[in-house]
This record gives structure tokens, C-alpha cells and sequence, in this order.
């Protein structure tokens, strides 16, 4: 009764792993070419069919905070939820602008959890505010009091007596998710908690059983999934996650299929012609693509179907034809999620691995409280409410300016303890009391 009344389960990311994509048959010969993204309008290069690999960034999802070893099978899946295009669009305007990943990790937990914008951490909403302004409107309100007043609202209409909000969804399993979601809230918020020690802490809040970190007792791959009517991928966590110490860089393999003739399938191994060079074998470097496009036939049988031949890295990896190309343009409709195949539980975000660009003329305005480089530090004690840090009670907190390089609009952001905390009141020569990070831009 309280399920038809709201949708309790649309969540800000919801963890749909039934979901997931078909299995398919493993391809024969696979052989691909290696992708290598220096910019976000590469998103946008036609590949004709093909076998392909890239790099991807995984992100942990609020409701599975582990590290994933290598050896963790994982399946492809869309993602899904009411605020999946801001999450999407932030972690790929945040790797297209260099902005640190374990940042961008906790701003899309902060997400998840529905918090509303004007409750983030003054840096978080500096960030969003720069990578993703048309968003800031999605993200001004609070999912848990839009539950609440939903249901509230038709409770009063219906010639039935139920309880109020909280009562009723202490009796679900809703209940207990919108706990989680509060402890997340809590820790999110919690500015005597180091940017480092969030994911730990994140874990705790989950509470679902499962190991925080996942070493496979014996290693196997992922299952490779029909991700389009003409394409077949598999996901390799090789690196983890983003923002626990590691790179998070993992692999994305899929094949672009042609025509079928027989059971062989022909794929088309010509590089892919660009303005200036050609994919080449084993590395690519896509600059501005010229289009390449030409129906063909796929299997399907008596009624196969006629589909482009070629697809965009945006079509396979969010299901956009054209991926908006500049800072804070968000025209992603959807993206990519993994789902633990045996820790049912596990799900990662994943956004492409953008490389740095070579260097150009422009330069970039400096950052402020420091410019780029600089230190900054956050002191505290257990006297001023603070949280212990390894048993220290009074520790320090170290920052050090980062900035995207000019074709990535000259970002600032914090790098948060780039170093450990030390004890007492330690700030390193040179350092200012930190404050959320401003400034920056190209100069004209």
C-alpha cells in the first residue's frame, strides 16, 4: 500500500542490478585498438566496427563502499536515477578539467545521497558550481523531505488511515536505506573528517556485510554484455577505485560489430581516418574526427536489422550521439554502472580517462587563496569539537592547490591531504588557513 502511494524506489542513484545487460558470447580473435582520450570532443570520433579498448575511472556508489581487487568479476548495466545525469556529467567535466578524482568520489556521494546543494561543504559547491552549473537547480532539494512530502500529501487524500512518513517507512526496507543515506549525510558534512578518511567512514555507514576490501579467492574475468544491438563490452578492474589511493583506472574492451556473412564476423580493422592522423595500432590519439558513416547488415537472422555501421565512444558510453564539449555543458543523457557479478552489492560509475593535453600559449589566471602549487592547512583539536585522527586529538590537515591546465577552463581544487596529517599544530612553510578554493580562468 505505502510502495503505491511513492515511488520509494527512485533514488538519486538508484541500484538496479537486475538490470543489467544480456550476456554474449565471448568474441573470437579479439584484437583492439587502444583509445587514448585527450579531450571530451573525442567522446564524439566515429569508430567503424572494430575491436576497441579504453581506459576508464570507476567511482564507488554510496550503497557498495568497497575496494574492488582485481580478479572481481563485473557486468555492465545503465545507469539509472533521478540525478544520474548530474553524477555523469560531473565525474567527466571533473577528469576533462583534471579535477582531483577523490574529490570528484565524495561530491557524487554527496549526491547520492540526495543532500540538498545549500547543505554541501563550501568546496563541494565551488566545484559543482564550475563543472556543472546547470545542474545546481536539480540539486537544491532534499530527496528524503521530497519523499516525505509526497507521501504526506496523498495520505491525506486517500479514505484510509495510514501513519505518517517515518513510521511508515521504519516498517520497509526503505527504512533502513534512508539510515544509511543519513549516516552518509552526516559524514559528508562532517569537516573534522579528512577527504581520505571518507571513504572508511562511508563503508561503516553501509554496513551491508560485505568486505570493504574484495580480493577474489579465485580471479576470473567479466562476462562480456550486448550493450547496443551492434555492440558487445566487458569492464576490467584493474586499479579499483578512485580516491582510496589508487588511480581507479580500469579497462572498457568492446567490440563494434559489421557485416555478418556465415558465422564469421567481419570487422573492419582500417584505422579510423581524423583530421591530422589515423588510429594506429596498439595506441590511438583521436584529434577531430571525420565522420564515417554506411548502413549494414548485423545478425538478426531472416529479420536483420539495417544500423550505422559506426558508433561515437559518447554512443557506447552514455548514449548521446554528441557529447557537450565545453566546460559546464552538460549534454549527457545517461551513463554506464558496473554491478559486482558474485558481491551482489558492488556497484562503480565509470567515466572515460581524459589524459593531459600537451602544453599551448594560453595561461591561466592564478588561484586563489593560492596560487597553483600553493599550501594551505586545516588545524584541529578535540577542544574545538573536532574528531580524533589515528589517536592524534589535535592534528593538522594539509592541502595543496591544483589547476586545470587552459583548455580545461583553468580550474582550481584542493588536493586534500596530499600528504598525511601530522600531529599537533604543524602547517607546512608557506601555508595559509585553508578556504575554499577560487580564482582561476584563461586569460584573455
Amino acid at each position: 500500500m505505502i510502495n503505491s502511494i511513492v515511488n520509494f524506489s527512485v533514488l538519486s542513484l538508484s541500484i538496479l542490478a537486475h538490470h543489467a545487460f544480456p550476456q554474449a558470447k565471448e568474441p573470437r580473435d579479439f584484437k583492439p585498438i587502444s583509445l587514448r582520450l585527450e579531450d571530451i570532443s573525442d567522446l564524439n570520433a566515429k569508430l567503424p566496427p572494430g575491436d576497441y579498448a579504453m581506459n576508464i575511472i570507476a567511482y564507488c556508489t554510496n550503497y557498495s563502499i568497497h575496494r574492488p581487487g582485481q580478479g572481481v568479476p563485473y557486468t555492465l548495466a545503465p545507469a539509472e536515477g533521478t540525478k544520474i545525469k548530474a553524477i555523469a556529467n560531473l565525474t567527466l567535466q571533473g577528469e576533462f578539467a583534471h579535477v582531483d578524482r577523490g574529490t570528484l568520489q565524495n561530491i557524487s556521494s554527496t549526491i547520492q545521497t540526495g543532500l540538498p546543494l545549500s547543505e554541501w561543504r563550501p568546496e563541494y559547491k565551488t566545484v559543482a558550481h564550475q563543472l556543472i552549473p546547470d545542474f545546481e537547480g536539480d540539486l537544491r532539494g532534499d530527496l528524503i523531505d521530497e519523499y516525505r512530502g509526497e507521501y504526506e500529501r496523498v495520505r491525506h487524500t486517500i479514505p484510509v488511515s495510514l501513519p505518517n512518513f517515518d513510521t511508515a517507512v521504519s516498517k520497509l526496507p526503505l527504512g533502513k536505506q534512508l539510515l544509511t543515506i543519513k549516516k552518509a549525510r552526516a559524514v559528508l558534512t562532517d569537516r573534522s573528517i579528512s577527504a581520505q578518511e571518507v571513504g572508511d567512514r562511508l563503508y561503516q555507514a553501509t554496513g551491508d556485510g560485505t568486505p570493504q576490501t574484495l580480493t577474489p579467492s579465485h580471479p576470473k574475468l567479466s562476462p562480456w554484455v550486448k550493450v547496443k544491438e551492434n555492440v558487445m563490452a566487458r569492464a576490467t578492474v584493474i586499479n579499483g577505485r578512485a580516491g582510496d589511493g589508487s588511480s581507479g583506472i580500469n579497462r572498457l574492451e568492446f567490440r563494434i560489430l559489421g557485416r555478418k556473412q556465415g558465422n564469421k564476423e567481419l570487422a573492419n580493422k582500417q584505422p579510423v581516418k581524423l583530421a591530422g592522423a589515423a588510429l594506429k595500432l596498439p595506441e590511438t590519439l583521436p584529434e577531430t574526427p571525420i565522420p564515417v558513416f554506411r548502413p549494414v547488415l548485423i545478425e538478426g537472422g531472416a529479420g536483420a536489422a539495417t544500423v550505422a555501421e559506426s558508433l561515437t565512444i559518447g554512443e557506447i558510453l552514455y548514449g548521446a550521439a554528441a557529447v557537450g564539449t565545453g566546460i559546464g555543458v552538460g549534454l549527457i543523457v545517461g551513463s554506464l554502472i558496473l554491478y559486482g557479478v558474485e558481491y551482489a552489492v558492488q556497484a562503480l560509475t565509470v567515466t572515460p580517462e581524459i589524459e593531459k593535453e600537451k602544453e599551448n600559449n594560453k595561461k591561466c589566471l592564478p588561484c586563489k587563496p593560492v596560487p597553483f602549487g600553493g599550501l594551505a592547512y586545516e588545524y584541529h583539536s578535540t577542544a574545538n569539537g573536532n574528531k580524533p585522527h589515528n589517536e592524534m586529538l589535535e592534528h593538522t590537515h594539509h592541502f595543496k592547490m591544483n589547476q586545470s591546465p587552459p583548455s580545461r577552463g583553468c580550474i582550481c581544487s584542493w588536493n586534500r591531504n596530499f600528504i598525511n596529517p601530522t600531529p599537533g599544530f604543524s602547517p607546512l612553510p608557506g601555508a595559509v588557513p585553508v578556504e575554499p578554493a577560487s580564482g582561476g580562468g584563461v586569460a584573455s
